[in-house]
C-alpha cells in the first residue's frame, strides 16, 4: 500500500500531547469527518490488542457511521500504532495501518507529531492527505488552546424530562433564548438563521455582543458556534484587541437521548480565562430555566 505522511509542530509538551491523543473526551472535540459533521460516542481502550471506536455524525443523520481500529503498538510519549479494522475481527494483511509518532523538540518548544498512514484506493492521494491534515490541524488547535493558561474550557450538563425536539426549541427559539440568556446578560437576544455556516449575532439592547459562525447544526442533536469578533454599537468591531482572544473559541450544545422522555443536555464551551468564572456561575441558572421551558 502507498503510505502518506503528514505532520505538525505543536507548542505543547509531549506528555500532554500524547495523553490527549488517547483521551476519549478530548477526541470528541477535534476528530470530525468533515465540515458540518460532528463526533458522537467515542471509546478508546489504549492497550495493545484493544480498540478505539468513534461515531461520526452526519449533518442530515443519514450517513452516520462508526469507524475504528485495533492498537498494534503503544510506546508512551513516542508512538501509537493501529490497524483500521472492524470490531471483533482479527487484524488482516489488507487492513490499513497507521503510525502516530511523537518527537519532543529541543529547548522545550513543543512536540512534532507525525502521522503515517496507508492510503486507500477510492480517492486521489492529495485528497486523502488534505483530509487527514485537516484533522491533525484540528487536534493541534485544540490541544494548544487547552494548554494555554489564557483560556479555560468547561462542561455543564443537566437531565431534562422531555423530548429532544422540545429541548432544541427551548434552546434556540428566539423568545425562549431571551428567557435563559438573561442569566449571562440582561436583555440578550440573537439575530440570524439557525443553519450550518450561518452568521449569528449575540447582542444586548445597547448593540454590544459577539459575532459567531455555526459550525455544526444537526437539528435535535447538536449545534456548535465558533466565535469570530466583537460587535459594538450594532457594528462589527474588527479592530478590538479582544478579538484575538475570542476568535476560534467554541460553544457546543449536545442533546443526548437517554430514554424517550429523558434527555441529557451537555454544554461545552471554551472562553478567555478571565471570563470563565463568571460564565461558569451563570450556567446552572441558565440550565434550570432551559429545563423548565422544555418540561412544560
Amino acid at each position: 500500500m502507498t503510505k502518506i505522511t503528514i505532520s505538525n509542530i505543536i507548542k505543547v509538551p509531549t506528555k500532554e500531547v500524547f495523553d490527549s491523543y488517547l483521551n476519549a473526551d478530548d477526541n470528541r472535540r477535534w476528530n470530525t469527518a468533515g465540515n458540518g459533521w460532528t463526533t458522537g460516542k467515542t471509546i478508546i481502550d489504549s492497550v495493545v490488542g484493544k480498540r478505539w471506536e468513534t461515531e461520526y455524525v452526519s449533518p442530515d443523520r443519514l450517513n452516520d457511521f462508526i469507524f475504528g481500529g485495533t492498537y498494534t503498538e503503544i510506546i508512551p510519549f513516542k508512538k501509537i500504532g493501529y490497524a483500521m479494522n472492524q470490531a471483533d475481527k482479527p487484524i488482516a494483511p489488507q487492513d490499513r495501518k497507521v503510525e502516530v509518532l511523537f518527537e519532543e523538540l529541543e529547548d522545550n518548544i513543543g512536540t512534532k507529531i507525525t502521522v503515517i498512514f496507508d492510503a486507500e484506493d477510492q480517492h486521489p492521494l492529495e485528497f486523502q492527505k488534505a483530509g487527514w491534515q485537516q484533522i491533525l490541524n484540528n487536534f493541534t488547535n485544540f490541544i494548544e488552546r487547552k494548554n494555554n493558561p489564557e483560556y479555560s474550557a468547561k462542561i455543564n450538563s443537566i437531565v431534562i424530562n422531555s423530548t429532544k425536539e422540545l429541548v432544541w426549541k427551548a434552546l434556540l427559539d428566539k423568545e425562549n433564548y431571551k428567557l435563559w440568556a438573561v442569566t449571562f446578560q440582561k436583555d440578550s437576544y440573537y439575530e440570524g438563521e439557525i443553519k450550518y455556516d450561518s452568521e449569528i449575532k449575540f447582542l444586548d439592547i445597547k448593540g454590544s455582543g459577539i459575532s459567531s459562525i455555526i459550525k455544526v447544526c444537526i437539528p435535535n442533536y447538536q449545534i456548535s458556534f465558533e466565535h469570530q469578533h466583537e460587535i459594538k454599537d450594532f457594528k462589527d468591531d474588527l479592530t478590538s484587541e479582544a478579538n484575538s482572544y475570542w476568535k476560534g473559541l467554541k460553544e457546543t450544545y449536545t442533546i443526548i437521548e437517554q430514554t424517550d422522555k429523558t434527555i441529557l443536555l451537555e454544554i461545552y464551551f471554551d472562553f478567555p480565562a478571565a471570563w470563565i468564572e463568571e460564565i461558569s456561575n451563570a450556567w446552572p441558572k441558565a440550565l434550570a430555566i432551559i429545563k423548565e421551558i422544555a418540561e412544560k
